[in-house]
């Protein structure tokens, strides 16, 4: 095994949950995608980490999600950005082969690329970058709720755990006036969800210059 995919399962609470894809399903994939995610995907197929705090995906799965959030956007062009993975409530992790690893997070509208704000040095193994996301810690992968407190373990023990093609979410959306409260979390699936939230918010480009402290750099579309 690919020493980067024990540190995968490594980080997980317990063993990923899914089951493999056929390779077949796994050849379409060669043209869009790093060597790294086919990697990923031959070893765990779409598969649920940690619990379901964050799971792999295939592309078609967002790729309408992708042209809502995107638009017409030149430099986010959805037809060549593809999405691997998510976590439980809605930061989408992308895979440009230009630009790199992009994060979508659809909780506050933001996009963070730093192949897109000019931040990766000329050479550098941008492929390396699928890893990051599945080694992040359970916090980061985590939100919290208008009080500061994480909400993916109560959200695990008041809706049961996630399936595959799942998330949690707050209804109503926290766009069209929802609270992030336990109380407004519930169980769905994930791409109508993320299709909705989608629907609802405006994108923003931001460069995260350090701990809690970004700027915009420019609206998406």
């Amino acid at each position: 095994m690919n020493p980067n995919n024990k540190r995968i399962q490594s980080s997980s609470l317990r063993k990923p949950i899914g089951c493999p894809m056929p390779e077949y399903d796994i050849s379409l994939l060669k043209d869009m995608l790093p060597s790294e995610l086919i990697d990923i995907y031959m070893n765990y197929g779409r598969s649920l980490f940690r619990e379901g705090l964050i799971q792999t995906c295939l592309p078609s799965d967002m790729a309408s999600i992708l042209a809502l959030i995107f638009g017409e956007d030149q430099q986010f062009n959805h037809k060549e950005w593809h999405a691997f993975s998510y976590t439980a409530f809605g930061c989408i992790y992308v895979w440009s082969n230009k630009m790199g690893v992009a994060t979508i997070n659809l909780i506050d509208g933001t996009i963070t690329s730093r192949g897109a704000i000019g931040k990766i040095k000329p050479g550098a193994l941008i492929e390396k970058q699928v890893y990051v996301p599945f080694t992040l810690s359970d916090e980061a992968l985590d939100i919290s709720d208008k009080d500061g407190s994480a909400l993916f373990r109560r959200a695990l023990k008041k809706c049961g755990p996630l399936e595959i093609g799942e998330c949690y979410g707050f209804v109503p959306a926290l766009a069209l006036g929802g609270v992030a409260d336990i109380d407004h979390v519930k169980r769905m699936n994930a791409a109508a969800h993320f299709s909705i939230v989608a629907q609802t918010m405006n994108f923003n480009l931001i460069d995260v210059q350090g701990y809690g402290k970004s700027v915009i750099v420019r609206p998406i579309g």
